[in-house]
Formats: C-alpha cells, structure tokens, sequence
C-alpha cells in the first residue's frame, strides 16, 4: 500500500474527501469534513476499507470492479454507512489522480 501525501489545505474544504489506495482499497487519509460525514475520526478512518462505507448493493458492486474500471472513475448519487449505523444520502465522484511523487490514488469526493 502506497502512503498519500499529506495535504494540509483539504481540512478547509467543505466537501468530505478521501484518498483511496487503488490496489487495496484501504482509505489512506481523509479530511474533515469526511470525518464529520461518518461519525470517525481521520485516524480511525486510515487503512479501512472503503468498501466498510459502501452500504448500497450499488456501492458494492462498483468497488467490486476490476481496476481498470476503478481507474475511469464515477459520478453517482449513493448512500455511505456512518459510524452509528445509519445511512446518508451523498454525491459520489471518484476519479484516479497522481501525487506529486508520481505515484496514483482514488480521489473520493
């Protein structure tokens, strides 16, 4: 698993945002607007599974999709499953965006 960069700026940001590392789906960072999104913390969000978020058989099956599909990305209305159990309704975009070391991760918005 790759390590994202550190981005300071996003915690100011009012959309809830996430990297994702493409190989194990694990959320490497996010900001805080995600975390008041869920109900956890940044930190109790690092190395989960992204696919603990997907509560919808939608979500599910789009995380299940082989890499190259991943990597073309989506724009979708879903629901993502918070800390206490209940589901909220989100705009979903992913998109597969480099970091400054040339390495690559899914952007989640």
């Amino acid at each position: 698993m790759i390590s994202a960069q550190p981005v300071v700026w996003w915690n100011g940001l009012l959309e809830a945002v996430w990297h994702v590392d493409e190989k194990s789906l694990c959320i490497l960072d996010a900001n805080a607007a995600a975390a008041r999104l869920l109900g956890l913390s940044v930190s109790e969000m690092r190395g989960l599974s992204v696919l603990r978020l997907a509560a919808t058989p939608q979500e599910q099956a789009f995380w299940s999709e082989p890499a190259e599909v991943l990597e073309r990305g989506v724009h979708a209305h879903s629901r993502l499953l918070r800390a206490d159990g209940t589901l909220v309704s989100v705009e979903r975009q992913v998109t597969r965006v480099q970091q400054p070391n040339g390495q690559t991760v899914l952007l989640l918005v």
